[in-house]
């Protein structure tokens, strides 16, 4: 295969450049040869005849290329076809030495100069392909933190490495926003697949992840975007095509981004392990108490995606009518804001400032749909506010999947637990006791 491209060369050369140039006339020569006649225009036609008359097509550079593609399994899974393994040889080395000849430099022609220029490239890493899913608002400090799904990070970026995964041609990237989070989860493989199916199929994967990050404190995390990289770094020159990108950033910059503590990143490892363990359990909704629960995680969810605050409140008052509402029976924001404060308080100072948020925050949905007016301009809601209720909406909707976990599935039997315990101490303390989902998780893992 070197041999008829050194010979396309030398002819470049000894004719003061009259014959086909050697600059990317591999690749451009398989994908002329399998190209339609009809689809090709005069300038293609043109350019066909050249290759036709040189020794890409007299000695079917095409079945070399194919040779050699098999010859080697990292060469295979890295070139899928024919034309990107004559890209990818182009990349590594031959392109460089065309635009030699071009300047008029003096090149060594010989097959074993330029097999060893080529060799030393193609062989310095182990292939693989990663999948970068970016993890809007998070902050990561200079470390991994390895997962425990196998071959899966979440791991810091910076602008550079950013532009790098995005094939931008800018240094520093201009797509992603600068506040917006440097945490990204990497998945990687060492199949040769169709790269955007497994991209997408692994998007699905890093959303589960994201799920389960939105429950281990309460701040605003998204997944916005993703990009694909490779290695060694030249198959992203020969599997890549211009900017990079699965899906859209997000522009929007929050106030306070989320960072993870070493408690914080283990508790994430911890609830990662239960969720894929118990995944069939979990998604089960037969259950009364499952169903609501599932409802108000997903507007709870939901909210962060969400880029204004009053959207994200009519989200939360969802959410929390999922857990809590009775109904058509009794007064909705009466007994919503009883039932959380009971499941979410253990003191009566507690219990009390969930009770008056709760309410607070139904009369604010109430304004804001009912009365025409953000409940955030006219003061009657703040961001703070906000905050404090999807951190306690948050703790909830664990709570309640602790006790379904535990066997309770009953929604209104549960409910009903709920409000017997703000007449019995006792009730109240072993409410509080079985939808701790720490413990749960904790009780679980001993028994095991």
């Amino acid at each position: 295969m070197l041999d008829i491209w050194r010979e396309v060369a030398e002819r470049f050369v000894q004719t003061d450049g009259k014959e086909l140039n050697p600059h990317s006339a591999m690749s451009v020569a398989v994908y002329l040869l399998d190209q339609d006649p009809a689809d090709r225009s005069p300038e293609l036609n043109a350019l066909f005849s050249e290759i036709q008359a040189s020794p890409l097509t007299a000695k079917n550079v095409r079945a070399a290329l194919a040779q050699l593609r098999q010859s080697d399994p990292h060469v295979k899974v890295a070139c899928r076809t024919t034309s990107e393994m004559a890209k990818a040889l182009e990349i590594l080395g031959l392109d460089t030495i065309a635009e030699g000849l071009l300047l008029g430099a003096s090149q060594p022609l010989n097959a074993d100069h330029i097999a060893g220029i080529l060799t030393a490239r193609l062989f310095e890493e182990d292939y693989s392909r990663g999948a970068f899913f970016h993890v809007y608002n998070l902050v990561i400090a200079d470390h991994e933190i390895e997962l425990p799904i196998p071959r899966t990070h979440i791991v810091p970026l910076t602008a550079v490495g950013i532009a790098r995964i995005v094939n931008e041609s800018t240094t520093r990237t201009r797509l992603h926003t600068d506040g917006t989070g440097n945490g990204f989860i990497r998945i990687v493989d060492t199949d040769a697949g169709d790269d955007w199916t497994w991209l997408r199929d692994r998007w699905e994967d890093a959303y589960r992840i994201v799920r389960v990050l939105r429950y281990i404190k309460y701040g605003i995390v998204d997944l916005d975007w993703a990009a694909l990289h490779f290695s060694p770094e030249w198959v992203n020159g020969v599997r890549k095509y211009g900017v990079t990108m699965l899906g859209r950033p997000r522009w929007d910059v929050q106030s306070q981004s989320l960072g993870l503590s070493t408690e914080e990143q283990a508790r994430l490892k911890q609830y990662l392990s239960f969720y894929f363990r118990h995944l069939d359990e979990i998604d089960d909704m037969r259950s009364s108490l499952r169903k609501s629960t599932s409802i108000a995680g997903n507007y709870y969810e939901s909210h962060q995606t969400r880029t204004t605050l009053e959207d994200k409140l009519i989200d939360l008052v969802i959410s929390l009518e999922a857990l809590f509402s009775p109904g058509l029976e009794g007064e909705l924001r009466f007994r919503i804001a009883l039932r959380g404060a009971m499941l979410l308080g253990d003191d009566p100072e507690s219990k009390r400032r969930i009770f008056n948020l709760f309410k607070r925050a139904y009369d604010a949905r109430s304004s804001l749909v009912h009365g025409n007016e953000s409940p955030f301009q006219t003061g009657k809601f703040t961001h703070s506010e906000l905050t404090e209720l999807g951190s306690e909406i948050r703790v909830a909707v664990l709570r309640l999947l602790a006790l379904h976990m535990r066997g309770h599935r009953k929604r209104d039997e549960t409910l009903a637990w709920i409000d017997d315990s703000a007449f019995s101490a006792e009730r109240h303390r072993q409410l509080l006791d079985d939808s701790n989902f720490e413990k749960y998780l904790a009780e679980r893992d001993e028994s095991r």
